[in-house]
């Protein structure tokens, strides 16, 4: 879903944030929440995410090209962080 989400995003014009990138961003966050300490098996979830997968990390960096990466994302990715197992 995440790449799926960073190709639609990679189509936007920047720096014009239309309804399309804020309903991507939605999407994001709700991913990365599915991943939230709540959820079985989130460590696994939130290590991939974060360390194995390199698909977060080019989402950020594209999201903060455009100014959608917002504090509510930033407080998603940390507490991820927290719950995943340690780096490789």
């Amino acid at each position: 879903m995440l790449e799926s989400y960073l190709a639609d995003l990679k189509e936007e014009d920047r720096p014009v944030v239309t309804r399309k990138t804020k309903r991507i961003v939605n999407g994001v966050k709700a991913v990365l929440q599915e991943c939230g300490p709540e959820q079985c098996y989130s460590a696994v979830l939130a290590t991939h995410i974060l360390y194995e997968s390199p698909v977060l990390q080019q989402l950020e960096k594209c999201m903060c090209e455009l100014g959608v990466w917002d504090y509510e994302l930033n407080d998603i990715k940390k507490e991820l962080e927290h719950i995943a197992l340690p780096p490789p």
